[in-house]
């Protein structure tokens, strides 16, 4: 299993086809049956070798769920699978119309205007679904998926920056 853990994507690892949909619940329930082979507290009696290898399988783990529980993060790996890096801090250049849209959202955000995070939060999931498209085999653009994925993580930053 050791050297087939780390090979795997985590697609493969955590149990689900490589695909932008994810049924949240079935992710965290395949999480929690791995975590309980690998978390490290269940090798505390081997040798310290296998207890390295199981902090890093855990680590390894840990890195694969949360990648595919967050929708700009499991976008952002199937790009990568795909060749196709989102490069979030390279690439800065957007579309003049998105950039114009931040500005005012900001602005408003600025003068506490209280209908900003629902506006926010609706165009987030508008994103999503628009994301999800870009993945499907019908569909499949991933050029669009890779621009639509940094404007999905500029919502993700401007929600956060509403908490």
């Amino acid at each position: 299993m050791n050297q087939e853990f780390f090979k795997k994507n985590y697609f493969e690892l955590l149990g689900f086809p490589m695909s932008f949909e994810i049924n949240q619940d079935k992710l965290k329930e395949n999480f929690r049956q791995l975590q309980r082979v690998v978390h490290p507290d269940r090798h505390a009696n081997k040798t310290d070798q296998e207890k390295r290898l199981a902090m890093q399988m855990a680590g390894h783990l840990n890195t694969a769920f949360e990648t595919l529980t967050s929708p700009v993060n499991r976008a952002a790996y199937l790009l990568s699978l795909e060749n196709m890096p989102v490069d979030f801090e390279t690439n800065t250049s957007m579309a003049p119309e998105f950039l114009m849209e931040q500005f005012e959202i900001r602005e408003r955000i600025a003068e506490k205007d209280t209908m900003v995070r629902a506006e926010i939060e609706q165009k987030r999931s508008q994103l999503i679904l628009a994301l999800a498209d870009c993945f499907s085999d019908s569909h499949q653009d991933l050029t669009a998926a890779v621009e639509k994925t940094r404007q999905l993580k500029f919502y993700d930053k401007l929600l956060k920056e509403l908490t």
